[in-house]
């Protein structure tokens, strides 16, 4: 068994592999749907940007109530239970000022909670809000899954230092 392929997932974006794929993403408010068949080990992410939108040519996954449907249909297709599948729901977080106006993080994952309801998964965690980032690392074959809040830093214009 070799070394998994690695992929940058953007915003905007989904994966679903039966093959080992070790995928990072970054999250602010946006929300990463991240599910992992634990009998038939595979798994899957989407990364989405905001909670709703109207289906359009190459932005289906931008939004919350296109992208995780979309998500669990790669794995049903697969032949998925639900039962079998470990969700996890990571990011959401409230990271400046300008944006407690919107409360996008919040919509995100409140949005993420109205989809997933209905479903009789094997586990659900979730790692959501707070004002920091996060850094998140996923295998898609185990299932393993890691998640790091993100330090804010200071961009100072270095003539100032």
């Amino acid at each position: 068994m070799g070394h998994p392929e690695s992929t940058f997932l953007l915003p905007g974006q989904l994966l679903f592999s039966t093959e080992d794929h070790r995928v990072t993403t970054i999250l602010g408010s946006c929300v990463s749907v991240v599910i992992h068949d634990r009998r038939r080990h595979f798994g899957g992410l989407c990364h989405y940007l905001l909670p709703s939108g109207a289906p359009a040519p190459g932005a289906q996954t931008r939004y919350g109530n296109l992208a995780i449907p979309l998500l669990l249909e790669r794995f049903f297709e697969a032949g998925s239970r639900a039962a079998d599948l470990a969700v996890a729901v990571v990011g959401g977080g409230l990271l400046m000022d300008a944006d407690s106006f919107f409360f996008v993080g919040d919509r995100n994952v409140a949005l993420a909670k109205e989809v997933l309801a209905p479903y009789a998964f094997a586990s659900i965690a979730w790692d959501c809000g707070g004002p920091l980032g996060r850094k998140l690392t996923f295998r898609t074959s185990s299932g393993h899954l890691d998640v790091r809040l993100l330090r804010r830093t200071l961009n100072v214009n270095r003539d100032h230092i």
